[in-house]
């Protein structure tokens, strides 16, 4: 009736192993652990040289509605600011004053009180840009007032580098404060750049006159370039496209987003990575395993205590299969 008895028993053993095979490949085992290389360059966004020890900010009060009206300043008359259109004599830039208003706030609220303006699949932000860019020019515009060219006979007067500084340090602490912020990744790179720019001017325009702050504003400097880096290599694991490299890199964002790393994780990464695993839900990640946990994060930090990391968690979570084709990178 059985027929050859070891032919059944050898066919068993390949069901078996097919069994085996498919449990395994259905995603059984656990999500993928994070790789050496990525916790390496997780380190602390914390600077040795704090921005907030060369450019005070004691006043009590948010700036962002001082940042706010600056922007809108800014954009209405972008060349102005910009350098395009050289400004009349003595003409005011109301941009550049509300700018020198908020310097020594000690908050700042700009998109941190309406995460969505930052946290979403974009890679444009046409306030954020903006903001940077009034940073930018308001740096090169006090070197300009503080700093005489070489050539020139004409020493810049005492009124004209103080005003100058003044106007450095200004958007100089605007990059403080978004350094601070930091809601995302990409305002993180835009502070850096504005808080680069100022340092190294500053460092230019105190020279000898203060060594020491000069020789701080430098070190910032330093401190800055040489962290790009390992920030850059974390945001590019986060972001990349490569169904392979995602199926490897998986554990990398499950520990950013893992609620018992949060003392350790800086709360932008966890937001990045969370925007990250919207994308895994309906991209190849390698193991069932991991495609189900990035469906159980996303779910579980919707009802996070912390406004950015629910807004991210959100995002992630209601990602549908259409806008995920969509997803700017």
């Amino acid at each position: 009736m059985w027929g050859n008895r070891a032919g059944w028993i050898a066919s068993a053993v390949l069901v078996l192993i097919f069994v085996a095979l498919v449990y395994t490949i259905a995603g059984t085992n656990d999500p993928t652990d994070p790789t050496d290389d990525f916790m390496e360059k997780l380190h602390p966004l914390t600077l040795k040289v704090n921005p907030e020890s060369l450019v005070s900010a004691n006043d009590s009060g948010d700036a962002g509605p001082l940042y706010a009206q600056a922007v809108e300043e800014f954009k209405a008359h972008k060349d102005l600011y910009m350098g395009k259109t050289p400004p009349p004599a003595g003409s005011p830039l109301p941009a550049f004053d509300l700018l020198v208003q908020a310097a020594h706030k000690s908050q700042m609220s700009m998109f941190s009180s309406n995460p969505g303006q930052l946290i979403d699949y974009n890679n444009v932000h046409p306030q954020l840009e903006a903001m940077q860019q009034l940073g930018l020019a308001c740096i090169r515009h006090g070197f300009r007032l503080g700093k005489v060219p070489k050539a020139s006979s004409q020493p810049a007067s005492a009124d004209q580098v103080a005003r100058g500084v003044q106007l450095v340090e200004a958007g100089f602490a605007l990059g403080t404060k978004m350094y601070n912020e930091r809601v995302t990744y990409q305002e993180f790179v835009a502070a850096v750049s504005v808080l680069s720019e100022g340092s190294v001017t500053l460092a230019s325009i105190l020279g000898a006159s203060d060594a020491r702050r000069a020789h701080s504003f430098s070190m910032l400097h330093d401190e800055l370039l040489a962290s790009q880096k390992d920030y850059s290599y974390i945001f590019s694991t986060l972001h990349s496209i490569d169904p392979k490299f995602n199926a490897q890199a998986a554990g990398n964002v499950f520990y950013l987003v893992n609620p018992k790393n949060r003392a350790k994780v800086d709360r932008m990464w966890t937001v990045e990575a969370l925007r990250t695993l919207g994308r895994f839900r309906w991209s190849d990640v390698g193991i069932a395993a991991n495609q189900r946990m990035a469906n159980r994060r996303c779910k579980e930090l919707a009802n996070d205590p912390d406004p950015l990391v629910k807004q991210a968690a959100i995002l992630g979570r209601d990602l549908t299969a259409e806008q995920y084709h969509d997803v700017k990178y």
